[in-house]
């Protein structure tokens, strides 16, 4: 369903929408269903901070060493020799060579190499979740570290508290509702579940 939701926002913001989707009176069905792709995003954030976090939650129960390499050696041939080609054939398209750049720092880039890129900001948002993710869990198998956790997250939500209620601070135009960590709150709460 998840992915169902995402492939009709998408083909209906982007192909028949012209990027505009209606007003917020029309309740037609068809509608309903386009507006709430975003919770397949979601939906797939949770889902993954949960099952990335789950090995380290094992570990940490069974008093086992956590490999931070053997983690980010995963990560890394699972996600770079892909979004490497695509982010070639995206430059060799368009010739767009400081978006091209960015997008190998994982840097977002948003509709700068269209239509290429129109999905890459969630890895961005991913590998943001991927360089955490490892340090956090080795963190909790100490005391010490325990709290540390806890008093960085605690300092995240309230810095992204602040800036939903004053997204004027990062130089956002007022009344803009954007999160300050994307959809990465998504991640934490999957990794929590766990």
């Amino acid at each position: 369903w998840a992915i169902l939701l995402v492939i009709v926002f998408h083909y209906y913001g982007i192909l028949i929408g012209d990027g505009v989707f209606p007003a917020q009176e029309d309740t037609s069905l068809g509608v309903l269903i386009s507006r709430a792709g975003n919770t397949g995003v979601t939906l797939f954030f949770v889902l993954s901070g949960f099952l990335l976090t789950l090995p380290f939650v094992r570990a940490i129960r069974g008093g086992e060493h956590i490999s931070i390499r053997r983690f980010y050696s995963a990560r890394l041939l699972r996600i770079i020799p892909l979004y490497y080609a695509a982010i070639l054939v995206a430059w060799l398209s368009t010739e767009n060579s400081t978006s091209a750049l960015k997008a190998l720092l994982f840097i977002p880039v948003g509709f700068d190499i269209y239509p290429f890129s129109v999905s890459w900001w969630s890895l961005c948002t991913e590998v943001q979740f991927y360089l955490l993710l490892p340090w956090l869990m080795l963190a909790l198998h100490y005391p010490h570290g325990r709290w540390l956790v806890a008093a960085g997250i605690t300092v995240w939500l309230i810095l992204h508290c602040i800036h939903l209620l004053h997204p004027q601070w990062l130089g956002l135009p007022p009344g803009s509702k954007s999160s300050l960590f994307g959809r990465g709150v998504a991640f934490l709460f999957g990794g929590l579940a766990s």
